[in-house]
């Protein structure tokens, strides 16, 4: 089969297509034949080496991590799917190959009004959205919030479901994406490049940064007495936060088979829009990279593979 890997740390140049054997799948595991491959930052780096003191990456390497396709083959034991199934979810053993493994707790059937291609898009923004809202802000109706990145991949979704949860929706952004994250839900949207937006809010109830760096620390000042600061990017001065007497909640996503299945039934209900902006074949995937690094991707780029 065809796999976009790389055999050392990188940019977008090391990637190359080889040709590999079918990986099987084990215990808990079904193999897929790859619709689509979402390309989100995490991936690239990792590629970079940007985790390598932490992260140990076995080379050569399939690139990603967010995928959708048809399942062709139950590893032992497996009952939740059948072949021919259309899923989508989280792999860790490489996306971006004609066929690739997932567990089964790390993916569900995608959503019916959906391309399958285009469901690749969806589970880690979207997950890493639910949870940094409910799970960890406990966002509820009637809340103000704050997103930071509105026009990202994290961001699409969380505006969404934000205010599927009936919150009143602020997002930072750029004035070219304006119109679109105000067609995602936002109710007010503050543009970075030209306004300090802790000097238009105060009273935040929770604070959803993709950002991180100065825009995490200025956030300080926007939130409520009891507020919190959610990142998905981690904690810049920690002890700031602390003497401030702000909480915080820096976490990594895990996936959620049942998170998903609530993610279909939003996208089928349209409750929840996937915008994709970049879509690529596998054999451009350099150039899908690229645009994800660039730092100013709106919406989802995905690299279809069938």
């Amino acid at each position: 089969m065809r796999a976009a890997r790389y055999h050392d740390y990188g940019g977008p140049d090391v990637l190359v297509i080889d040709d590999v054997p079918i990986p099987e799948p084990g215990a808990g595991e079904v193999q897929i034949k790859v619709a689509g491959v979402g390309v989100i930052p995490f991936d690239w780096k990792l590629m970079k080496g940007m985790f390598k003191d932490g992260m140990n990456v076995t080379f050569p390497a399939i690139f990603g991590h967010e995928v959708s396709g048809t399942v062709t083959k139950l590893g032992p034991g497996v009952t939740e799917f059948e072949a021919g199934n259309a899923i989508y979810g989280q792999t860790r053993r490489g996306a971006a190959a004609e066929y690739a493994i997932l567990a089964v707790n790390a993916c569900a059937k995608a959503p019916t009004t959906l391309d399958l291609a285009d469901a690749a898009g969806v589970p880690v923004g979207g997950m890493t959205s639910w949870q940094a809202l409910f799970d960890h802000g406990r966002v509820e109706a009637g809340q103000r919030v704050l997103i930071h990145g509105g026009a990202g991949g994290v961001g699409m979704f969380a505006i969404q479901l934000a205010k599927w949860k009936g919150a009143y929706v602020i997002t930072t952004t750029s004035a070219a994406n304006e119109h679109f994250v105000r067609e995602l839900g936002a109710d007010e949207v503050i543009d970075y490049t030209a306004v300090a937006f802790e000097s238009r809010l105060k009273d935040i109830d929770v604070v959803l940064d993709t950002v991180g760096g100065d825009t995490q620390l200025r956030s300080l000042q926007v939130l409520r007495a009891g507020g919190i600061l959610v990142s998905v990017v981690g904690l810049v001065d920690p002890a700031a936060f602390e003497a401030a007497g702000v909480r915080t909640s820096a976490f990594s996503m895990q996936p959620s088979t049942l998170e998903l299945d609530e993610l279909r039934g939003l996208i089928e209900d349209l409750k929840v829009n996937v915008v994709i902006t970049v879509d690529l074949p596998l054999a451009r995937i350099r150039e899908a990279v690229e645009e994800s690094a660039k730092g100013h991707a709106r919406g989802k780029i995905v690299v279809r593979v069938s």
